[in-house]
């Protein structure tokens, strides 16, 4: 369980996060949401003390600053690896194994896991963007921690990369693992997160478990027909609503995909499309984006 409340942080006096609160619980993955500048990058700094500000951050119920070995409480990746350019990628690999009291001989397995056995002479300078998030990771999973922070770990990765990183991610949550990460491909957020938390201009605009988002949005059906103005009509005399979606395709509400399936054979009516839908992530943080800049 990761939790903060009040971070707070100025700069030249402006206030760049302004009274953040949120949770992470354990088992699961939750989404930091936001434009640039939204003060993500920010947040994470102040929760990690890697940044100077107002606030207090529990992990598993203590000050962060409490724990003996903290890089065995929380790992954490904020762009690529912190080491020198022309340090080897296994000798920067022990060097942190010998800090977190890791046996070295985990450096080996570490880098197994995310495909790089194969790299270990490379040097820190020579690695590619992908490369280098992914020696990132694990340089933060080697002490076997139980909350992991990342910031924007999908950058520079391929999509086997991506795939792999979104199945670990999912095992640690699975594992009872708490995962807070910011990213900007939302599409991966609404695969992996079962909480989201949406940020803009420094401020917590709006936090939600993905459940939630469901229920609160409800399902809708997806159609595309030749005679939409028919089928529109034979919707709303059964209690529901076509809305033009793209000129194309329409959105159906009140009805699932059986009920516009069976309405539309009944009156002959040709479907080309019928998909019913969940509202996804991109959609709720839109919506919250749209609401947030519309009252500014």
């Amino acid at each position: 369980m990761l939790s903060a409340s009040g971070l707070a942080k100025s700069y030249r006096g402006k206030r760049v996060v302004d009274g953040v609160s949120l949770a992470v619980p354990a088992g699961s993955v939750t989404g930091l949401l936001g434009a640039n500048g939204a003060g993500k990058t920010t947040t994470l700094r102040l929760m990690l003390g890697l940044a100077h500000g107002e606030g207090e951050t529990a992990v598993l119920g203590r000050p962060l600053r409490e724990w003996h070995s903290p890089g065995r409480v929380v790992g954490a990746v904020l762009g690529g690896v912190g080491g020198h350019p022309r340090h080897r990628v296994r000798d920067h690999l022990a060097m942190v194994a010998h800090g977190l009291g890791v046996p070295v001989g985990d450096v080996g397995p570490a880098l197994a896991a995310i495909g790089l056995e194969q790299a270990t002479g490379l040097r820190l300078g020579q690695l590619s963007l992908g490369m280098a998030q992914r020696v990132g990771l694990a340089q933060a999973l080697l002490g076997s921690p139980r909350v992991l922070i990342l910031d924007e770990p999908f950058n520079g990765l391929d999509p086997h990369s991506i795939a792999w990183l979104r199945g670990t991610l999912r095992r640690i949550a699975d594992e009872g693992g708490a995962v807070l990460l910011s990213s900007h491909l939302l599409a991966e957020i609404d695969q992996l997160a079962d909480h989201v938390v949406v940020m803009a201009r420094g401020r917590v605009t709006a936090q939600s478990s993905v459940d939630q988002i469901t229920e609160r949005a409800g399902l809708h059906v997806v159609v595309e027909s030749p005679e939409p103005e028919r089928l529109a009509a034979a919707i709303a005399e059964n209690g529901g609503c076509l809305e033009p979606l793209d000129g194309v395709r329409a959105r159906v509400t009140g009805l699932d995909r059986h009920q516009v399936g069976h309405l539309a054979a009944e009156r002959g009516i040709p479907l080309y499309w019928l998909e019913e839908k969940t509202p996804s992530v991109e959609e709720f943080y839109l919506s919250v984006a749209e609401e947030e800049f519309s009252t500014s």
